[in-house]
């Protein structure tokens, strides 16, 4: 644990706490002072980027294969440490959340669209998700589909007008499972999913 000046020194720049654990693993191999005249995280990782980036990503994730990856992946491409390390930070959360989830080789159409939307709800959350509701929204059963994942995701208010009053009624009865799809155990997933494709009306199987 950093004592004394870095531990101030870190306060006193003010960071977040992914920033914190790439200033507080950095500063702890540091042989030289710290020279700035407008110190910010940003710039203080970026005086030791070059031979402590891999480190600083790895006190992020705590993954190593992924630190020196994402190091290597992004050494000439114009990013900041900070941008970097955000970028770390959402892999790691993605990485995590999709663990033991179970793969398909077979799904249908309607199968792998409701996969897509409950991985991304899973890695990245409410907002991402979203974007991707709608992509497929060919029939009746695709449109139900959508009003169930918009009424899981508490987002069909000022969206009704798209959909019929059937696609509605069958929507809201939807998105039960379209929300267990969302949170279940990892071990429950492909029967989550099963459950909501039966639930739509197709024949489509989650293998």
């Amino acid at each position: 644990m950093l004592r004394g000046r870095h531990e101030e020194f870190i306060k006193a720049l003010k960071p977040s706490e992914t920033e914190e654990k790439a200033l507080t693993r950095v500063l702890k191999s540091a042989q030289e002072p710290v020279v700035l005249e407008s110190a910010t995280p940003n710039s203080v990782l970026a005086l030791f980027w070059d031979r402590q980036g891999a480190n600083a990503i790895h006190a992020v994730t705590g993954d190593k294969d992924l630190a020196r990856s994402l190091f290597l992946e992004t050494r000439d491409g114009g990013r900041t440490p900070v941008q970097i390390l955000r970028e770390a930070s959402v892999r790691s959360r993605s990485m995590e959340a999709l663990s033991g989830l179970p793969e398909f080789a077979r799904l249908g159409r309607l199968g792998r669209y409701s996969d897509g939307i409950a991985r991304t709800y899973r890695a990245l959350g409410r907002d991402e998700a979203l974007k991707k509701v709608g992509a497929v929204q060919d029939d009746t059963k695709a449109r139900s589909l959508n009003c169930g994942f918009l009424v899981a995701l508490e987002a069909l208010k000022g969206r009704e007008w798209q959909f019929s009053r059937e696609e509605q009624d069958f929507g809201k009865y939807l998105a039960g499972f379209a929300d267990n799809l969302f949170k279940c155990e990892p071990g429950a997933y492909r029967d989550a999913l099963q459950n909501l494709l039966t639930a739509a009306g197709t024949n489509e199987t989650a293998e």
